[in-house]
């Protein structure tokens, strides 16, 4: 038998091992010790190297994971991690609680005293800063094209679509984190981009800026940078900067995918991987004798327009013939009118049917379709997150919501900056999701199989997604709130559904 002896000498540092070989009966090497013994050697090094490479990115310490995710590190999917509720201290502790601006330039941001932003997270009102000419941006970089592996066809099996869903790390850190978690919940909170990988994107950018353009340009702040790494070539970044220009008043925004890879230093431009900040956004929802749940979410659509003055949204509402409330006529006595009002005749109610008619109403192949649920409070960043996210024939945004406790007032929370509090992400449900219109076509729409009972039409769709090769990003979209409510009498069986009970009335498409 074949056995290593350790030997603690405590005159030595700490740490220091003296190991001995017994030299055993067996095959030996030429210095006589037993191959065995030299094996287990080998063995037990490797070992040691491997997991001093582990402890690198993840730091473990008692009776938790503690992630302190730096450059080079493997993809992280959903539910992947099994993360203890010590986080949510530890992250929220560090999240954005950075200086304001102040004078003039904090003026041109145009804060909104009605709504009750974060003074801290420009992130809330990044859509009130001007975007810097496109123009400056040509050639800073060298073109490349976004081609992530994990993104590709192959076939996915039924509902384990939300695994392969990749996570973005967020810097600022956005105070997501939660104390209190459900125990089957993989995550509670946005994961942190470190300051130093930040810090070392700004600078590649800003160094490279500077030189073609000198003393023309000074960085304010970091308002935004987002990163999804690929271990096998590098990482994905959204990069968000406040700039000033010739010294000017005028403030301006910096909004740009990079990729930064593994291979070489400096970031190249991603030509097939931009957003376009004028994309009309379609909101698509469902409804059945949900009166008032149907006004709110008109105001909410009114509001979103007041706080953004942006005009490229409409709401499209299909109707399963409510008795409760004249959708019609709300929406033509809304100041909102960039609205649709989709009739079913049919009793009952079928989700997936009513999803699919309203699609077929979106004749615009690059307009994007986000679907909601009727029970949400919208910040007014969503427009901009939903364009960001959403890139035609490559990904579709699906932020997670935070579900409310029951009697719930979420602006109670917001005024103390406790709003992530008031209930818990609903990390599970992927209801909530964005696509262009030629992607829903290209996915095939939304699957009637499922939609006359509750759940699954959602998974069944980022199944579907998955295995042709699109992205799904995900983020724990902030002040996203899900109102609690009943589901008594939501869901009624209709076997017979045919598009011949349709009539499209209202306002303007």
């Amino acid at each position: 038998m074949s056995y290593v002896i350790f030997v603690w000498n405590e005159k030595s540092k700490p740490l220091k091992r003296w190991i001995a070989w017994l030299k055993l009966p067996g095959p030996r090497a030429r210095n006589g010790r037993s191959l065995f013994s030299i094996g287990l050697l080998f063995s037990a090094c490797l070992a040691l190297t491997l997991l001093t490479l582990h402890l690198y990115s993840w730091n473990v310490t008692t009776g938790r994971l503690d992630q302190t995710i730096s450059t080079h590190i493997d993809t992280v999917y959903m539910f992947q991690l099994p993360i203890n509720q010590t986080h949510a201290k530890k992250y929220n502790s560090s999240c954005t609680r950075g200086t304001q601006l102040n004078g003039s330039v904090e003026q041109q941001l145009n804060r909104n005293k009605k709504y009750f932003y974060d003074p801290y997270d420009d992130r809330e009102q990044i859509f009130t800063i001007p975007f810097l000419d496109d123009s400056f941006l040509w050639n800073l970089f060298p073109s490349c094209l976004y081609e992530p592996s994990y993104a590709y066809p192959h076939k996915v099996n039924k509902f384990k679509g939300v695994q392969e869903v990749e996570m973005i790390y967020v810097y600022p850190c956005d105070c997501t984190w939660q104390e209190k978690i459900i125990p089957y919940d993989p995550f509670t909170g946005n994961f942190c981009l470190s300051k130093k990988d930040a810090n070392l994107i700004v600078e590649q950018f800003m160094s490279v800026l500077s030189k073609k353009y000198p003393r023309r340009f000074k960085l304010l702040k970091i308002l935004n940078i987002e990163s999804k790494y690929d271990y096998m070539n590098g990482q994905r970044v959204l990069l968000e900067l406040l700039l000033q220009k010739d010294n000017e008043d005028k403030v301006y925004r910096v909004s740009h995918y990079y990729f930064s890879s593994w291979d070489s230093e400096g970031l190249c431009d991603l030509v097939d991987h931009q957003w376009n900040r004028h994309t009309h956004i379609h909101f698509l929802v469902v409804t059945k004798n949900l009166g008032e749940w149907v006004k709110h979410l008109i105001k909410n659509m009114e509001d979103i327009q007041r706080l953004t003055s942006d005009t490229n949204f409409s709401l499209i509402v299909v109707d399963f013939n409510s008795s409760d409330i004249n959708i019609e006529h709300e929406l033509k006595q809304s100041s909102f009118t960039n609205s649709r009002l989709i009739k079913l005749t049919k009793e009952g109610f079928y989700k997936t049917f009513a999803q699919n008619t309203g699609l077929s109403f979106v004749r615009n192949p690059n307009s994007i379709v986000f679907t909601v649920d009727l029970h949400l409070d919208l910040p007014p960043n969503i427009l901009d997150y939903i364009r960001k996210h959403t890139i035609q024939g490559k990904s579709g945004y699906a932020p997670a919501v935070l579900r409310l406790k029951n009697n719930t007032n979420p602006m109670n929370g917001i005024r103390l900056h406790k709003w992530q509090e008031l209930g818990r992400w609903e990390i599970w449900g992927f209801g909530l999701l964005s696509l262009f219109k030629s992607d829903w076509t290209n996915v095939g729409n939304m699957n009637l199989e499922f939609g006359k009972t509750w759940g699954g039409e959602d998974y069944d769709l980022i199944d579907r997604l998955i295995a042709k090769g699109y992205e799904v990003n995900r983020l724990l979209h902030p002040k996203l709130f899900h109102h609690y409510h009943s589901h008594r009498g939501m869901w009624t069986k209709d076997s017979d559904y045919k598009t011949d009970g349709i009539t499209e009335e209202g306002a303007a498409s």
